[in-house]
């Protein structure tokens, strides 16, 4: 976003990032690595599911990922003890002290609105930092047709949630313009809506002959996917 302040030649950003399984090992395989050219900072990861998992990671946090440095949680006993509070209270405790020793930020992006998005609203309002939030999803609709006990649960916990750090946040970013329509969007001045895209000239070209699909998104079946390979056969 060209309104956030300059401090230098690149912009420096805090990024909140919820569970995963970190970067790929090749750094040229990472958004961030493309980033590097205009951006520069720290990314945070909530934690790491597996134990292997961990010890591919770890040689990670060694180095950047272009000039990101990396950072996750890798206290697999408070994590299971504790679940969502502990992923909440390492984004706040990691990015305050990565505030105190690497700051200030030009930005914090929080990648989700809900752990994320509410930890990076706290670290911005302490820090006076401009805090992004990016929507990945629709989130009403992901908790109505998932099923399971605490689905409705989620949903009607999910609006006020959503309306709450939306409605917070210096900037919003979606991936349609239609996504926030059920909770009610910002003002256009602190609302950006780009898709997703993939650097396809990353991706080695296949050999055969045959005709392949690149599908980008979680394949649950709200994503159309059954329509998807019905159209594609």
């Amino acid at each position: 976003p060209t309104h956030l302040p300059m401090t230098s030649t690149r912009r420096k950003v805090l990024f909140l990032y919820p569970q995963s399984l970190g970067p790929e090992p090749e750094a040229q395989r990472n958004a961030h690595f493309h980033l590097s050219t205009r951006l520069t900072g720290d990314l945070i990861y909530d934690w790491v599911r597996r134990p292997v998992d961990r010890e591919r990671l770890l040689p990670l946090v060694q180095r950047a990922i272009g000039d990101f440095s990396f950072h996750f949680d890798d206290d697999w006993n408070a994590r299971q003890r504790l679940g969502g509070a502990r992923a909440f209270q390492f984004y706040v405790s990691k990015g305050r002290q990565l505030i105190r020793e690497k700051g200030p930020y030009d930005a914090i992006v929080a990648y989700g609105p809900f752990r994320t998005g509410m930890a990076g609203l706290l670290l911005g309002a302490r820090s006076g930092t401009p805090v992004v939030v990016e929507i990945p999803g629709n989130h009403l609709k992901s908790y109505e047709f998932a099923g399971g006990r605490f689905s409705s649960l989620k949903r009607r916990i999910a609006k006020p949630v959503l309306s709450f750090v939306t409605s917070r946040a210096d900037l919003v970013r979606l991936l349609y313009p239609t996504q926030l329509d059920e909770v009610g969007r910002p003002p256009a001045e602190r609302l950006a809506v780009f898709h997703n895209s993939v650097t396809v000239d990353g991706i080695d070209p296949s050999r055969p002959r045959e005709k392949y699909l690149l599908f980008m998104g979680y394949p649950f079946w709200l994503k159309g996917v059954d329509l998807l390979i019905t159209a594609f056969r």
